[in-house]
């Protein structure tokens, strides 16, 4: 809870007062061989670090059983990397990516467009939605050197800040886009 984006509630959830929804946190131990204070967290951070950006495609007809007939959001998230939030600067979003969606009554999700409409069925359309991170080289993310994956989050539209009902991992490519395997 320290250095929380709520400052108000930091004392009190260290102090036991309060309840905290959800815990995030990193732990960083180094072992050795010799006795010696060795680095520290911000040292081996700020070498082990690289620069970029995050560019997702997920592609329609991801079955989703539990959520048929809700509008929903894929959250992407990423070990180590946030952003700033844009309604309030000061906070950080570990929200890299939002694919907003809706699942009809049969469980298949739909994602909306960039026009504001659901992706249609049809064969003209390309199957997939592509997101990514700013590009500029002020805003790309500080990337651990040692993250291989990605975690998606799925919630209902509007409970973002709730904990997900769904999860999963997706692996990272870094020089070609990974082929799209289907099972259902």
């Amino acid at each position: 809870a320290l250095q929380s984006n709520y400052k108000k509630s930091e004392e009190h959830m260290n102090r036991g007062r309060m309840t905290p929804s959800t815990y995030r946190g990193s732990l960083f131990l180094r072992f050795s061989s010799r006795p010696t204070t060795g680095e520290s967290l911000s040292e081996v951070t700020k070498t082990k670090m690289q620069r970029g950006y995050l560019q997702v495609k997920l592609y329609r007809g991801i079955y989703l059983a539990g959520f048929e007939g809700k509008e929903v959001s894929v959250l992407i998230q990423m070990p180590g990397c946030a952003i700033a939030d844009p309604r309030d600067p000061s906070r950080n979003n570990f929200n890299l990516l939002s694919f907003p969606a809706k699942v009809d009554s049969k469980g298949t999700m739909t994602f909306l467009t960039e026009d504001g409409s659901y992706m249609p069925w049809s064969r003209e359309t390309h199957g997939w939605v592509q997101r990514s991170t700013a590009k500029e080289r002020k805003n790309l993310l500080r990337i651990p050197e040692a993250v291989n994956a990605t975690r998606f989050y799925i919630v209902k539209r509007g409970d973002e800040d709730k904990p997900p009902e769904a999860f999963g991992k997706l692996l990272i490519s870094m020089d070609e886009e990974r082929e799209a395997k289907w099972m259902r």
